[in-house]
């Protein structure tokens, strides 16, 4: 398989075994077409970049494929070109690919700059950010937090700045599990239930499951 740098053109080489192996065909493949047909009115060249990397995503996430490696270090090459242009997401994608192991990891430095670049417009951004200040781009560590004062800072601004309830969840969780120091039961439930009110269902479980223990937010106690 050779294919241009974002994927444009994707050149198969086809070989058939006989007494030896043989190039039977050369294939060349583009994914032009499939995005042409489901071209969303008024989109700009930025967001049908973005696609075309959801698509080589989506390809490889099906794992059917001999040449599923090459779909996703395209799709996060893709992306890191998007986010080069200014756009949040693609950040975003390029640095979650890197962490799930199916595309090539991306630099420690690279993840502080896509993050920080992003972190105030961008709540997965954020969130990503002060991940990283704990674990500075292993984030199977089980070392303790590396930067417990800034990822909590980096974490609390944008719960602050999003108002959104996966923040608030994820902030509760630090605090429930002690992730920057010393655990913090009140406010990791108070942060849950902010989390609740917001919207976030997935945390309706961890609360319930609280509850179950008789414990419920304290009055008085806040998230942030």
């Amino acid at each position: 398989m050779v294919h241009d740098q974002l994927g444009d053109v994707l050149q198969a080489f086809v070989f058939k075994q006989n007494s030896c192996w043989n190039l039977a065909r050369i294939e060349q493949w583009s994914v032009e077409s499939m995005l042409n047909e489901r071209a969303p009115a008024n989109e700009t060249a930025l967001q049908r970049k973005l696609r075309k990397g959801s698509l080589y995503e989506g390809f490889g996430a099906r794992e059917q494929y001999l040449l599923t490696p090459y779909f996703f270090e395209l799709a996060q090459r893709i992306d890191l070109d998007a986010a080069a242009q200014g756009s949040a997401e693609g950040a975003v994608r390029a640095v979650v690919l890197g962490y799930s192991g199916m595309s090539p990891a991306v630099p420690p430095a690279q993840i502080e700059q896509l993050t920080s670049t992003y972190a105030e417009v961008n709540a997965d951004a954020a969130m990503l950010l002060s991940g990283f200040y704990c674990h500075g781009g292993d984030d199977v560590s089980d070392e303790p937090c590396k930067d417990p004062g800034k990822a909590e800072s980096t974490l609390q601004q944008a719960a602050k700045r999003f108002d959104s309830g996966q923040v608030y969840s994820v902030l509760g969780s630090a605090y429930a599990d002690g992730t920057w120091g010393a655990k913090d039961q009140p406010r990791a439930l108070a942060c849950y239930q902010l989390a609740a009110d917001k919207g976030d269902d997935e945390v309706l479980h961890t609360l319930a499951y609280y509850a179950k223990q008789g414990l419920t937010p304290p009055p008085g106690t806040h998230c942030l």
